[in-house]
This record gives C-alpha cells, structure tokens and sequence, in this order.
C-alpha cells in the first residue's frame, strides 16, 4: 500500500490556527492562576536552560512552530537548532536559528 504525504507549507493560515489552538491548551491547562505546583515552588524570577538532543538521525518536523510556541510563552526565550555534518550533502552543515 502507498502512503499518500501532501507536504504542508508554513504560511500564515496555519501560523493563526496554531496561535488560537495554542492559547486554547494554555487555558484549559492553566486556566487563570497558572500552575499550582510551580507557583509554590519555583522562584517568579527563576531561569532555566534544556537542550533537546536526538540520539540517531531523523527528522525535525515542525520546526518553525517551536520559535512561534516559546515566544507566547516568552519574547525573551532564545530557540536554536543545530543539525552536524551529515554524510547526506544537502544537509551539510545546514544550522537553523531563530
């Protein structure tokens, strides 16, 4: 059996859906006081750093959503993506910021 994959191409259509679903999860999630645990425990003025890291090759779907997620959250958060040199040359050393 084929499997039919109709590529979906970022525009601002799909931007304003994800920002309205966005902010739709965050209400039901965190209604008007925000979260209980981290009001009790976390510093307001707390910091933090992650990285995500893959442990094999794959594939990154989705990526400009995680600039557009983080800055509803926070304009001050910083997002970057680094991809290593990969045998396949399209890939090469291809970095994505934003």
């Amino acid at each position: 059996m084929r499997k039919e994959f109709r590529q979906t191409f970022w525009n601002d259509d799909l931007l304003q859906n994800w920002l309205r679903i966005l902010d739709l999860a965050v209400a039901e999630d965190l209604g008007t006081t925000g979260d209980c645990t981290t009001n009790a425990l976390v510093p307001a003025n707390a910091r933090g750093r992650a990285a995500v890291v893959a442990r094999s090759a794959g594939v990154l779907a989705g990526e400009p959503l995680i600039a557009v997620t983080a800055a509803r959250f926070s304009p001050e958060l910083n997002i970057g993506v680094r991809m290593p040199k990969m045998a396949n040359r399209s890939w090469q050393g291809k970095r994505s910021a934003f």
